[in-house]
């Protein structure tokens, strides 16, 4: 527990500093970049910085775009809001039904569709009303947290499919 604190206290200094130099505050890292701004704040190794990185993965802080494990290369990275990833952490804790599901003979890992999160968002008191799912839906698609599967519309109240970008364990 106290472990997780640190990360989260590390990561919201590293956050805060970008948001202050950037117009962006949803950035591509490298993860290379990411191990080395961690050093600076501190860690004490490289070893350290790439185990932190990948709780970090873990905890949808840092979302990469291959579902893989940290990698402290040319990989990149976006850096989450503290609120988008907790929100993450709540879309994985097993209260939306991201499961496998078959699409056009594909398997897919992770998956839901755009009517189970609308309902699971209303649900959970994430957001008041289906519109205010629907903007949830394409943010968290336009942050990559989220990838449509088969299809680019955004978010909808239908059965057209989305991706959780879960980290590999």
């Amino acid at each position: 527990m106290k472990e997780m604190e640190t990360h989260r206290s590390f990561y919201e200094d590293f956050f805060k500093k970008h948001e202050e130099s950037s117009s962006d505050p949803i950035d591509k890292f490298t993860g290379s970049e990411i191990v080395d701004a961690f050093l600076v704040q501190g860690l004490e190794s490289r070893k350290d910085a790439i185990s932190f990185c990948d709780a970090l993965v873990e905890e949808f802080y840092l979302v990469n775009f291959n579902d893989q494990p940290f990698q402290d290369s040319s990989s990149e990275y976006k850096c989450l809001p503290m609120k988008t990833a907790e929100l993450a952490q709540r879309m994985n804790a097993g209260n939306l039904k991201v499961v496998e599901r078959v699409y056009n003979g594909q398997i897919y890992h992770d998956c839901f569709s755009g009517k189970e999160f609308i309902q699971w968002a209303m649900d959970m008191g994430e957001v008041l009303d289906k519109e205010a799912a629907l903007e949830k839906g394409q943010y968290l698609a336009f942050v990559g947290l989220i990838s449509p599967l088969g299809h680019s519309d955004p978010m909808a109240d239908d059965l057209q499919l989305f991706k959780l970008h879960v980290p590999a364990k």
